[in-house]
């Protein structure tokens, strides 16, 4: 792996955890619901997942097309 491509790749996996760690804490509270919120104050959860999804399969898809 070039040094270029190996930036990528670990670029990439920061990126995966930033988006992974934000939205296990949205699901922490959807499962620990606080007092007073509404389906409207979760709308961004849906696109956050997908958005996880894809920095996974990028993660994914980087570390097994560009090994080390």
């Amino acid at each position: 792996m070039t040094a270029p491509d190996c930036f990528l790749a670990l670029l990439g996996t920061a990126f995966h955890l930033i988006i992974i760690s934000i939205c296990l804490v949205f699901l922490w509270t959807i499962i620990f619901k606080l007092p007073g919120k509404t389906w409207k104050d979760y709308i961004l959860v849906p696109p956050l997942l997908a958005l996880a999804a894809l920095s996974t399969y990028v993660m994914i898809y980087t570390w097994v097309n560009y090994p080390t």
